[in-house]
């Protein structure tokens, strides 16, 4: 036998430490040479990145000047990018021991904190040696370790990190498995015995990896590596010593109980009992189902000391010929006991054919048929059947029976037999066993601590996944066969099954589980939301699957694979098809399938389009855009009855200022309550919008670009039906009034058409421009006098505007509900004049009054330079001493009283929005118009002064006194010393930002036609930190079959900037719908919708930033039912309201802004 080379003793350091800035880095310094022997200049760097910050790595490297066992001392320092020192650990030297030839050390601590942890594992032993803890030095201030038991490993996993997959995938890809791949080489070199390679992965698995994505990655190449052990794709030889099967069995059992302890109690079970988890720990357990799968039998009886004596008695019979007991002996009892491998069990099965064709003995061949099924049983290798049978006595056989009984009966012979190949039959019998085998599955899951019964559902797995990829052949071949709602609601009962699978393999469970019980909701629908609901179910099933798919490739990627394979003389052909295959042959991809083809029935039986109400023949001129912008020229010109089809709709556009504009087809979907969606319902905009992957945009454009046609939308189904017309037969566009108002995606009620003949300009339209009755701008010289911040009930609609009126109004009247409002501070109308008539320069306010004179009656040529030149004076409005001091009492005394934990922050972030005399009304709610702007306000607490005393008697009052009404005395000294530190120059800009935006071009024009020309008033709120936004109106229309007396609600994650306008919402570019009834309490999550989705199809899932609880089942009845409270305002407002509002800390509700509803 060739010497065998033992590589010397490797160490890796881990350091914790948050002490470090921007160009600092962590370095060890110790007593050997390999550590510098104490000369900083010479120490040794430790590494991190933004995903593993602050844990500091070193890399590997070998202790070739120390013996094994010999003390180190070592120390923690930090240092700046040019080498200068920045801190040294405090206290006595840290301590490990070197460790032994052929192991690697991972000598762990805490920057400036005791103890120091070292553990040691086997990189490469020809000798057998085991994995080891080392036991830190004597007064190292460590406390000694042993190696932990498999149940200690319980709570590791709980420490890492949710990580949405993109990230996951970012991680994978900056992991370097480069020192993992030569570890197994190295091992695989210098071993050959199946117990050595076993021994191997058991310590390093046991070993435990710090991150989730560095077990994924070194589980992931330890798995394939074992695979092709296990399927002999790698030969297994002898090593020249003796060691009984159980070593084998017992390294297996170590592995066994590891995978379990770090999967299982770590939140992957039970609906991860409020753990967070991680998708990089589900991908790990997909990996160690497989692994698990292929370990060789732990059962008592192969554990025992003398395992396997029935071939020791085979081999002494006296009833067959010695030649064959000779056999037995030298070429399977004493290899198998020696140095057992798979190849043992080829040679029991070729040994016992050979006796069975010799006709020896029957009970001999009996012994020995037992044996085979006993070797068959250790290495894993029984057939699905003989697996169930093992584990009947734990679980209810029925359920066994069952199972087996609804697979024959889903066999294609038998469907064939009895339905003649009927779809629906087959589907139904598949539907059955599909059903069973879950059942089966969830039995399993609850005694899965044994390893019998984790194989036996690993391969229950592998059986459904059989009976869904036939399930799906079905399905795609008979689709065209099946009316559209039998086969939708068909394909939702099986996605049920497949989602409740999923969950019991750790598949994103709490999203799996969510899933699935809408799955329930979503068979109660009735046409036209069961197809929408169907859609987004399947849109989501999908993405969890084409996720999974890509962070197994990014697990099991091609370099590293076929490096693997390289070094182990394994087919680089076989290597490099790794991941695919996993995949392919995974559940996953099957369930993958049926969501595909849920979605394309859903988005081809259901609609092209989705839109509101039934109105026929909205007849116009087609012209194509990429954005809204680019039509403007044309509908500005005085040309009528234009159909705009666009690309890609902000959200944000205005479409009330163009008198020709007669519709709008939207390439994707876009908010019911949009800022587009409520202006177009006020103009009563035709407005429909694609949202069929399948609908050929391209080809619908070329047909109709610049001809006049008719489209009918129709809401029933959703079908968009379009033809053109001739110019010779077609009536011009303005013979038939436009339809009645559209709402986008969900229908709304008629209203009355806005285009209607006009005797007097015969065969052009006559746009009909609404007289607004409320909130008329009280005139330039009202507050001329002085710049006024008003509070409380001093802000009224008639000197504020309705928006800043109402929010006061709701700061007092939802005082003792279940609501809330932030307080507010405004400025009335007339304040820009007041502003310009304190300034110093008094020729500013005579030229903004003329340019503001010259705007009521410019064309629209002039328009844009008119508009910018009274922006840009607005914006150079200078902040006067008497405006910093009214601007700080004001804020200091609404926003920051009593309020401890505030005024410690010394930062206030406040919303600055528009309140003018022509937005917020009855009749006009001017949408986005007018700028919204965040600010934030900071101050410093006076020297020798505390927040809580600044904030109660000596500071400021209690909030309710008025801003700019201080009461005699208490205006102490504290309170003018705090509020002198108020910076309010951001303030101070936002405000004429919003200002300022009231002579934009849209604004402008959209005032044209008003009675009221138009006064800004300004509202000022301090921003709600919300966990939810959301828009909603109390009284959802009536149209909505489904939904009278309910409020309608839509919901992103964090701000609601998605909602109405353009933006990206923190949910992943996810909204939400829910329909509410407040008497009933009854919650209809009723769709999820891409923010444009056709746009940007990169955006992540919305599950990725959901928290678990927002996951659970439970969770969207809680909050809809939370939610159902804001039917109060209308009781209070006395009539619908459109609101917008948020949830804070996931139950309080905030109610920023509501104003009447006006459609």
């Amino acid at each position: 036998m060739p010497a065998v080379t033992i590589p010397p003793p490797v160490v890796v350091f881990e350091c914790r430490c948050e002490q470090t800035v921007v160009g600092q880095q962590v370095y060890v310094i110790g007593s050997c040479e390999e550590l510098g022997c104490w000369g900083i200049d010479l120490a040794v760097p430790l590494s991190t990145s933004s995903q593993q910050f602050p844990r500091w790595l070193s890399c590997a490297f070998e202790l070739q000047t120390v013996d094994p066992g010999t003390s180190i001392e070592f120390k923690f320092l930090i240092k700046n990018a040019d080498g200068s020192l920045v801190l040294w650990e405090s206290g006595a030297n840290r301590s490990f021991r070197c460790p032994d030839a052929g192991h690697l050390a991972r000598v762990k601590g805490v920057f400036d904190r005791c103890p120091t942890v070292n553990i040691s594992i086997t990189v490469a032993s020809a000798t057998g040696a085991t994995a080891a803890v080392a036991t830190p030095e004597p007064g190292s201030g460590a406390t000694t370790t042993t190696p932990p038991a498999p149940a200690a490993m319980a709570g590791c996993a709980r420490k890492v990190p949710y990580l949405p997959p993109q990230d996951v995938l970012t991680a994978l890809a900056e992991y370097r498995t480069q020192s993992v791949v030569e570890l197994i080489s190295t091992t695989h070199g210098n071993t050959k015995s199946l117990r050595e390679r076993l021994e191997f992965i058991a310590n390093v698995v046991t070993s435990r990896p710090a991150s989730a994505v560095e077990m994924l990655r070194t589980l992931a190449l330890l798995s394939l590596y074992w695979e092709w052990v296990a399927t002999r794709v790698l030969f297994c030889g002898e090593d020249g010593r003796h060691f009984r099967p159980n070593h084998v069995a017992q390294s297996s059992k170590e592995i066994f109980d590891a995978l379990v302890a770090y999967l299982d109690p770590a939140g992957k079970g039970d609906a991860h009992k409020g753990d967070t988890h991680s998708w990089a720990l589900d991908v790990t357990e997909m990996v160690a189902r497989r692994l698990m799968k292929l370990l060789p039998s732990f059962d008592a009886k192969f554990t025992a000391t003398v395992p396997m004596t029935r071939i020791r008695d085979i081999a002494h019979r006296n009833d067959i010929p010695s030649d064959v007991k000779t056999e037995i002996k030298t070429t399977l009892q004493n290899k198998l006991h020696r140095c057992a491998s798979p190849q043992d069990l080829v040679t029991c099965r070729s040994l016992l054919d050979k006796y069975r064709a010799q006709n020896l003995n029957p009970d001999f061949l009996s012994e020995f048929t037992a044996f085979e099924s006993e070797l068959t049983q250790f290495f894993n290798q029984q057939s699905y059947r003989e697996r169930l049978d093992a584990v009947r006595d734990v679980l209810n056989s029925n359920a066994v029976d069952t199972f087996l009984k609804k697979i024959a009966e889903s066999a294609f012979e038998s469907c064939e037999a009895v339905y003649g190949y009927n779809a629906e039959g087959v589907l139904t019998k598949l539907m059955n066993a599909l059903a069973a085998g879950v059942a089966l599955r969830s039995q399993l899951y609850a005694v899965k601590d044994a390893q019998q019964v984790r194989v036996a559902d690993v391969e229950t797995e592998d059986t459904l996944t059989q009976l869904l990829c036939r399930t799906a052949n079905v399905v795609e071949e008979k689709a065209p066969c099946l009316a559209s709602d039998v086969l939708a609601r068909t394909l939702v009962r099986v996605l049920r099954i497949c989602l409740d699978s999923m969950a019991l393999s750790g598949v994103v469970r709490p999203l799996s589980l969510l899933l699935s019980e809408e799955c329930g909701t979503i068979l109660e629908c009735s046409e036209p939301m069961l197809n929408l609901a169907c859609e987004s179910l399947g849109q989501r099933v999908a993405r969890i699957c084409t996720t999974f798919s890509e962070l197994v490739s990014a697990t099991y990627d091609s370099e590293s694979t076929q490096t693997l394979a390289r070094n182990l003389g394994v087919q680089t052909a076989t290597s490099a098809l790794v991941a695919e295959s996993f995949i392919r042959e995974s559940f996953l991809f099957q369930v993958s399938r049926v969501a595909s083809v849920l979605c394309a029935t859903t988005q081809t039986t259901q609609h092209t389009v989705v839109c509101a109400g039934s109105e026929p023949n909205v007849r116009g001129r087609l012209v194509s855009c990429k954005g809204f912008e680019e039509a403007a020229p044309l509908l500005s010109s005085g040309d009528v009855g234009v159909i705009v089809a666009v690309e890609h709709l902000t959200g944000d556009e205005d479409v009330t200022t163009y008198p020709g504009l007669a519709g709008i087809v939207a390439k994707h979907e876009v908010p019911l309550l949009s800022h587009i969606g409520v202006r177009a319902r006020q103009r009563r905009l035709p407005f429909v919008c694609i949202v069929s992957p399948t609908f050929n945009w391209s080809a619908f454009v070329q047909k109709f670009e610049n001809s006049n046609i008719v489209f009918t939308p129709e809401a029933a189904t959703g079908a968009l039906v379009t033809k053109a017309e001739s110019a010779a037969t077609s009536p011009a566009p303005a013979s038939k009034p436009a339809p009645p108002g559209r709402a986008v995606v969900l229908p709304l009620d008629a209203e009355a058409p806005c285009l209607s003949e006009s005797s007097s300009n015969a065969g052009s339209p006559k746009f009909r421009r609404r007289r607004t009755r409320v909130c008329k701008g009280p005139g330039p010289t009202r507050f001329a006098s002085a710049l006024t911040v008003l509070a409380g009930k001093d802000i009224r609609a008639e000197s504020c505007g309705s928006k800043a009126a109402v929010c006061a109004q709701l700061h007092e009247l939802l005082e003792g509900t279940h609501l809330k409002a932030p307080p507010c501070l405004a400025l009335p109308f007339g304040s820009i004049d007041a502003a310009f008539r304190s300034a110093v320069n008094q020729d500013a306010f005579s030229r903004y009054d003329a340019l503001r004179k010259r705007l009521t009656s410019s064309s629209d040529a002039e328009l844009p330079e008119l508009c910018a030149s009274t922006q840009r004076l607005v914006m150079d409005l200078a902040l006067s001493r008497e405006v910093v001091v009214k601007f700080r009492d004001a804020v200091a005394l609404a926003f920051l009283a009593n309020d401890v934990a505030l005024l410690e922050s010394q930062r206030l972030a406040l919303y600055v929005r528009s309140s003018s005399s022509v937005e917020d009304n009855s009749e006009d709610a001017a949408a986005g118009v007018y700028e919204s702007v965040t600010t934030t306000v900071t101050w410093s607490l006076p020297s020798g002064t505390t927040a809580a005393a600044v904030g109660t008697g000596a500071g400021l009052p209690a909030n309710g006194t008025g801003a700019g009404h201080t009461a005699p005395g208490q205006a102490t000294s504290g309170h003018a010393a705090f509020v002198a530190t108020l910076h309010i120059t951001e303030l101070w800009l936002a405000v004429k930002q919003v200002w300022a935006s009231l002579y934009a071009v849209r604004a402008v024009r959209a005032r044209r036609g008003h009675e009221d020309a138009g006064d800004m008033g300004v509202l000022i709120q301090p921003v709600v930190n919300a966990d939810w936004s959301f828009y909603a109106y109390t009284r959802a229309p009536a149209s909505l079959h489904r939904a009278p007396g309910c409020c309608y609600i839509e919901l992103v994650k964090g701000l609601g900037e998605s909602l109405a306008g353009g933006g990206r919402s923190v949910g992943g570019g996810r909204g939400f719908r829910l329909l509410v009834s407040p008497q009933t309490k009854m919650v209809d999550l009723c769709g999820v919708w891409s923010m444009w989705g056709a746009v940007q199809a990169d955006i992540t899932p919305c599950f990725d930033a959901l928290t678990e609880e927002e996951l659970r089942p439970d969770y969207w009845k809680n909050l809809g039912i939370r939610l159902a409270d804001i039917h109060l305002l209308e009781t209070l407002l006395q009539r619908p309201q459109d609101v917008e509002g948020c949830v804070v800390n996931g139950r309080d509700l905030f109610i920023v802004q509501s104003r009447p509803q006006t459609d």
